[in-house]
């Protein structure tokens, strides 16, 4: 089984005490298990803090599988601040390199299903999530004491396409990979987020509904600012409950942007000049 390896990634650390929207106190956690199938992790996840972070579940027997994800992960970190028209381009590219670099090994087939985020714009906390298959983007808020999902992506799956699957294939199962032709266009949406909301990206290891419950590891006792162990603890917890794929998770809570500086007028010096004009008497005001 690999190791769960837990991510910081801070310029500067929120202080004891800080509010958890100070700018500047982004932090995110990332953490992959293998699954109870094999001895291979054939997730693959990338994090490069603070506007890029992405997971890829490999499907196909073997390392072909991991092959498919890591090389996925690779070509999408090309991208910075990207437009979905870049984004499928990429795709495409990867689909094609994939396929050559599984047929080249000969011993089987091999994709990858994805989801990623990329930060539009700092300022205005605006990212830009792509799907495909069944990994997930979710964004996160905390209300009424609990984190819940306040918005998630549309898995790419046959049943949620209204799609017939292939004689022995579950109707659960990616409906759309990147390796094999790619069967549909990528999901893209523009996030928005507020003040304190996170995101959460995820193989299909990973089930929501599960960290809803409340308890030791549930989004209710989740502190904010994010602790840097909780991706670590989710996986194992997905693993507790019966989880036999890979399971991958990667936490962010964003940087918030900085504030406008606030306008403020000079009243004492505005106000001594107001009382000298009015000392003075009617003003004769006239174009010339």
């Amino acid at each position: 089984m690999s190791h769960p390896t837990p991510h910081r990634a801070m310029r500067d650390d929120p202080e004891p005490g800080v509010p958890p929207g100070r700018p500047g106190a982004g932090r995110f956690s990332a953490a992959s298990l293998a699954g109870q199938h094999g001895r291979i992790n054939q997730d693959s996840h990338a994090c490069r803090a603070p506007d890029f972070f992405a997971v890829a579940d490999g499907v196909g027997g073997g390392s072909l599988g991991e092959v498919a994800s890591a090389m996925l992960v690779r070509q999408l970190g090309s991208l910075q601040a990207p437009q979905p028209d870049e984004v499928a381009a990429v795709l495409q590219a990867a689909d094609q390199a994939i396929a050559q670099r599984i047929a080249e090994q000969g011993s089987g087939p091999g994709a990858a299903v994805c989801a990623a985020v990329w930060s539009l714009d700092a300022t205005s906390a605006t990212w830009l999530a792509m799907t495909v298959g069944d990994c997930q983007v979710m964004v996160l808020v905390h209300r009424d004491g609990a984190w819940q999902a306040r918005w998630a992506s549309t898995a790419q799956t046959y049943a949620a396409a209204g799609l017939q699957p292939p004689p022995g294939v579950p109707p659960h199962a990616p409906a759309n990979m990147v390796g094999c032709g790619m069967a549909c266009p990528a999901q893209f949406d523009v996030l928005c987020l507020a003040p304190g909301e996170r995101l959460l990206l995820c193989s299909d290891g990973f089930d929501p509904t599960l960290i809803e419950q409340d308890g030791p590891c549930g989004w209710r006792t989740n502190p904010s600012p994010l602790s840097l162990e909780t991706a670590e603890r989710w996986c194992e917890q997905m693993q507790r409950a019966g989880a036999r794929d890979d399971v991958t998770v990667i936490l962010v809570e964003p940087a918030m942007p900085a504030a406008l500086p606030e306008t403020r007028w000079p009243w004492g010096l505005l106000g001594l000049a107001m009382f000298a004009l009015a000392a003075l008497g009617p003003v004769p005001w006239g174009w010339r």
